[in-house]
């Protein structure tokens, strides 16, 4: 006992002695680490769905950027926790972004970024999409799955109209607090379909088709959350910036949802879910170092990136996050 305790002392005495000399706040109070969402705004972008989608985390009173090809070819993601794809054109993502573009999102995310993908920016993730009968190979792969639009029983493109997404997991963090079910605006999105086998979680089908709406997972040390329909869009509010489909009935708005989308993908590493990477985490995980899956202090949680083991890449992990908060 004496010597885990020990351990525990002098394994958060290293990490907090590294984090001191970059200016980290070791006052959890204080902690100027906010997090920093990067909005893609391309010119194949949807207007109305990036403008929405910058008020909607501004009302989540989070930082949000708008970025370009240029500046993700060029490695400006090192810079934000979080890489929003809103809706739009993705054949279009994909001739701007390149390839260039398109590995730098994907070792975003593997290295622990965060990739929301709405409607083309879910497409977009895909490994491949089927549009209209006729399959394309150009998506980036992030998603192992496909995605099939547009869903004709909800709507022909390129009308759109409201739909109704069937909440099919409680068990998850992001939907845990859900009603049975939400309506959201469709407008040409695709059905996610994993690969058999793949450790991906459908949290949503729609109702019409019970094809998955809403899929979230992991991709190295990095989370993924993709949406075929727009939670972004306030359709009956002007909140959101726009007044894109102000005549349908949104039946109650879709932000809260995406705001535990947001948390669950940027904080991982909040082990004891105060809204915060502190202290608290780093004792989390130091308290169980050295365990492994099956022993009796093991603790899930504190397995940040996967291994089946407590060690030296979860303590760091903490350290990166140290501070950020929603």
């Amino acid at each position: 006992m004496y010597q885990r305790l020990m351990t525990v002392i002098i394994l958060i005495t290293f990490v907090l002695c590294l984090l001191n000399p970059f200016g980290f706040s070791l006052n959890y109070k204080h902690a100027s680490g906010k997090v920093k969402i990067a909005v893609f705004a391309g010119r194949r972008v949807w207007y109305e769905g990036k403008i929405a989608c910058s008020n909607m985390f501004r009302w989540m009173n989070l930082s949000a950027t708008f970025v370009y090809a240029d500046d993700i070819r060029n490695g400006s993601l090192s810079d934000f926790d979080l890489l929003c794809m809103p809706g739009g054109w993705a054949y279009g993502f994909s001739e701007d972004l390149r390839e260039d573009g398109a590995s730098k999102i994907l070792d975003f995310v593997l290295s622990g970024g965060a990739y929301l993908g709405i409607c083309a920016g879910a497409f977009y993730a895909c490994d491949y999409l089927v549009w209209e009968g006729i399959r394309y190979d150009y998506p980036i792969g992030l998603f192992p799955g496909y995605g099939i639009g547009p869903l004709n029983e909800i709507c022909p493109y390129p009308d759109y109209n409201m739909t109704r997404i069937n909440i099919v997991n409680h068990s998850h963090p992001i939907t845990s607090s859900e009603p049975p079910y939400e309506w959201i605006l469709y407008y040409g999105g695709p059905g996610l379909h994993p690969y058999e086998g793949r450790n991906v979680t459908v949290l949503a089908t729609y109702n019409s088709s019970n094809q998955p709406a809403i899929i979230a997972f992991e991709y190295g040390i990095g989370r993924v959350f993709l949406c075929g329909p727009h939670p972004e869009i306030e359709e009956d509010s002007y909140r959101d910036g726009t007044s894109f489909g102000e005549k349908l009935d949104d039946q109650g708005s879709d932000w809260l949802l995406m705001y535990e989308a947001v948390k669950w993908l940027v904080l991982r590493e909040d082990i004891n879910g105060d809204g915060m990477v502190n202290i608290f985490d780093l004792y989390l995980v130091a308290k169980v170092f050295g365990s492994k899956f099956g022993d009796e202090n093991w603790n899930a949680a504190a397995d940040l990136n996967n291994d089946g083991a407590i060690n030296i890449f979860d303590i760091t992990m903490v350290a990166r996050k140290f501070g950020k908060r929603l």
